[in-house]
């Protein structure tokens, strides 16, 4: 490994044992079974157990969304949505942090850990599959110490990898293939057929989170920060709370991201060089800000705010009361103390080592300047 990438690969990857849910444990046998074809089943050879164990899931998984077609798909479908209120920004940047935040409200209600990865039977199998999920899924995340459970609130991205819907999460099943479905981060460059299956497949999983709720959805997927346009269109009214954080932040952390997750739910034992995953992370940030500084002029003012991480940390009371005012969200005397006792609790919390050389920031400082410029984010340059 080059002394150029030394620098940021001190973090480790939390153990995710091998009986572990991954993303593609949700899969039907018929989507299960395309995505195996389409990557030629290169499967590694001490990937068969994983492989093995997904299939099984996927028959599993395959009857019981008939059941929940044959009991809920009517009620589901006539399920009314309020406005949801998406959290964009770039992985990394404080998506999730964010998330459980207005997750505290009891007004709002959102996708947990559970639902995102059988979106296609939770209604059925909510009462005697998730104790067994919960009991089954590691106590962290893999990537870094934030907690992790079937209850939690969760990406709603990894719901369209097991409803089989267009996104760029299936490189993660193969990582040693090339990347594709990067025009999946600005949706602008996807074709209408593509942005016909994620707009059925989000409206089925909003619908069915919120079936006999009379709450409003609060979502989370760094994808969706290159979706917002159409994301306004698919659901009048939505609100987008964009978050954004220093690039000297974002880079290393994002590149211990995508190796974890490599590590934990590909098919492949992960041989990729780290330049490839570097340009991976290099070409998914231009691809996602390439979408959202184009689509940010569509969106209404008073549906949409920005904060930026720093600040959030700093003073997440204010910084909460700012977003809750913009946005018209409610009340937030409400969730004012629940903010503080969370808080409070994740005190201890300890973020994972994120470190990147002179060599590093100057191209982030080229590759990334309209992010940093906007943002207000000092540049390596100048600090030299």
């Amino acid at each position: 490994m080059s002394n150029r990438h030394d620098e940021f690969c001190k973090n480790k990857t939390n153990r995710y044992p091998f009986y572990s849910p991954r993303f593609w444990s949700g899969m039907r046998l018929g989507d299960y079974s395309k995505l195996l074809w389409r990557n030629g089943f290169r499967v590694n050879i001490q990937r068969y157990p994983m492989m093995f164990l997904v299939g099984g899931c996927s028959v599993a998984n395959t009857g019981l969304s008939l059941m929940q077609r044959l009991v809920w798909e009517r009620r589901i479908r006539e399920t009314e949505l309020q406005p949801p209120i998406f959290v964009v920004g770039h992985w990394r940047s404080g998506t999730t942090l964010l998330h459980e935040l207005l997750s505290l409200d009891d007004r709002f209600c959102y996708p947990t850990t559970f639902q995102c990865f059988v979106p296609h039977h939770f209604c059925v199998s909510n009462w005697f599959l998730k104790p067994l999920a919960n009991w089954l899924l590691p106590s962290k995340r893999p990537m870094d110490n934030m907690p992790a459970g079937a209850d939690y609130p969760q990406e709603d991205e990894f719901a369209l990898v097991s409803l089989g819907a267009p996104t760029p999460y299936y490189h993660f099943a193969f990582c040693n293939q090339p990347p594709s479905d990067l025009e999946l981060l600005n949706l602008d460059e996807a074709d209408k057929t593509q942005q016909q299956q994620m707009r059925d497949a989000l409206t089925y999983f909003y619908q069915a989170i919120t079936l006999g709720e009379e709450r409003r959805l609060v979502l989370k997927s760094p994808p969706h920060t290159g979706r917002i346009r159409h994301l306004a269109e698919w659901f009048p009214g939505a609100k987008f709370i964009h978050i954004t954080r220093h690039p000297y932040k974002i880079f290393p952390s994002t590149v211990h991201l995508w190796r974890s997750l490599f590590a934990v739910q590909s098919f492949q034992l992960p041989g990729r060089s780290n330049d490839a995953i570097t340009q991976y992370v290099w070409d998914c940030f231009e691809k996602m800000y390439d979408g959202y500084f184009t689509q940010l002029d569509q969106i209404p003012a008073d549906d949409l705010v920005e904060v930026r991480f720093e600040e959030l940390i700093e003073d997440p009371t204010s910084q909460m009361s700012r977003i809750y005012d913009t946005l018209d969200l409610g009340q937030f005397d409400n969730v004012h103390q629940k903010i503080d006792r969370y808080w409070q609790e994740r005190k201890g919390y300890q973020p994972n080592e994120t470190v990147v050389g002179p060599e590093i920031r100057r191209e982030i400082d080229e590759r990334w300047s309209r992010y940093l410029e906007r943002y207000d984010y000092a540049i390596y340059a100048a600090q030299t």
